[in-house]
């Protein structure tokens, strides 16, 4: 019974990213990079759900708004770890980039509201690396505008990478 809530309870958190993630106002209607991002031939390589080791990453295309989603949960026990709504991704290369986000849910409340980022490497349609940004013990900004100035590839914000493969359902 336990096991069955937790699962019902993640999936309702997934449903309710999805939903949130659904404003048809543009919040940023003053940056260009807005749209942009989605424009990249490998933008549609991210959208999947990508497992490694211990956690999972669940990227989310949002085709209504100007955002995205990305689910990250821990696999055992399945537990969400944070949800975020994605904002804006700086591309780097066709298979490499910064995705910048605002946190909706986290496990570590101080998270909710505040903008992270992830990189990301060596996409492929099978595989990625992925970092989760920690800079001297920063791991969010109080801003888009300010992740995307503090959490930069050249600022050494993205050191540890972990390999993600597709998941296949």
């Amino acid at each position: 019974m336990k096991k069955q809530i937790k699962i019902l309870s993640i999936l309702a958190i997934i449903i309710l990213s999805s939903v949130s993630c659904s404003n048809p106002n543009n919040p940023n209607t003053n940056n260009e990079d807005t749209t942009k991002w989605k424009d990249k031939s490998n933008y549609s390589l991210l959208q999947q759900i990508w497992a490694g080791s211990a956690s999972v990453f669940k990227y989310i295309n949002n085709e209504q708004a100007y955002t995205a989603a990305l689910n990250s949960y821990i696999e055992y026990p399945k537990t969400m770890k944070y949800t975020l709504t994605i904002e804006s991704i700086t591309w780097i290369s066709e298979t490499e980039g910064i995705m910048y986000g605002k946190c909706n849910y986290a496990l570590d409340s101080t998270l909710t509201k505040k903008y992270m980022a992830i990189a990301f490497r060596n996409l492929t349609a099978g595989s990625v690396e992925l970092s989760e940004d920690s800079l001297n013990n920063k791991k969010y900004a109080e801003t888009l505008e300010e992740a995307k100035t503090v959490f930069t590839s050249s600022s050494g914000a993205f050191n540890a990478y972990d390999t993600y493969t597709a998941y296949k359902q």
